[in-house]
């Protein structure tokens, strides 16, 4: 049984919840309004902005991977353990599975902006879990915080996580990614906050 000053404390944040969730609602039918009067106006055009970061990996100079985005900082990996290999188009490079790549300036992204991410990969057999690209402030198996995809049991796994494995949005893909050939596959997220913002092409 709840004594009295419980009964208040959750009372009170009871009524700030309620009080959130009516904000919210505002805010939805205010960001409603605005997207029907901009498309109201829109010319049917869609428009690709420019990407934040652009890696050829056929462009390597030495340990360095050329970021084709004026300004922004090269890449980087370590040739004791990444090769250079015959790629896609131009050269690749095979990765260990212990050593990374480091693409920087990828990011961070804070959960309420839209982002897309794609890449290239050749599987050479179906994996039961390994890190493909993604972003975080920990390790993969600590509590990783950032975005991530993964092949899981031979399927794709894009996720937003803020503290993994609880609490985070995650799609799978319903079919086992084919191996021994080159796949182009693009993250894309909405901004919504839920995993129905998530898509995986």
């Amino acid at each position: 049984m709840l004594k009295d000053d419980e009964r208040n404390r959750l009372a009170n944040r009871e009524k700030a919840v309620a009080a959130a969730l009516a904000a919210l609602e505002h805010q939805k039918r205010e960001a409603q309004t605005a997207f029907d009067h901009w498309r109201a106006g829109w010319d049917g055009k869609v428009r690709v902005r420019d990407p934040v970061s652009s890696f050829a990996f056929d462009e390597a100079d030495g340990t360095d991977l050329h970021n084709s985005v004026t300004g922004q900082k090269n890449g980087s990996f370590d040739s004791r353990y990444t090769k250079r290999v015959k790629g896609f188009s131009g050269n690749g490079l095979q990765v260990d599975g212990d050593s990374p790549v480091k693409l920087t300036e990828a990011g961070p992204y804070q959960r309420h902006l839209p982002f897309s991410l794609s890449v290239r990969v050749n599987l050479p057999k179906t994996f039961q879990r390994a890190f493909v690209l993604g972003r975080s402030r920990g390790e993969q198996d600590a509590g990783s915080r950032g975005y991530e995809l993964l092949m899981d049991k031979g399927r794709l796994s894009f996720a937003l996580v803020h503290f993994a494995p609880g609490d985070e949005i995650r799609i799978r893909s319903l079919q086992p990614v084919p191996v021994n050939r080159w796949l182009q596959i693009t993250m894309t997220y909405d901004g919504s906050s839920e995993a129905g913002g998530l898509r995986l092409y």
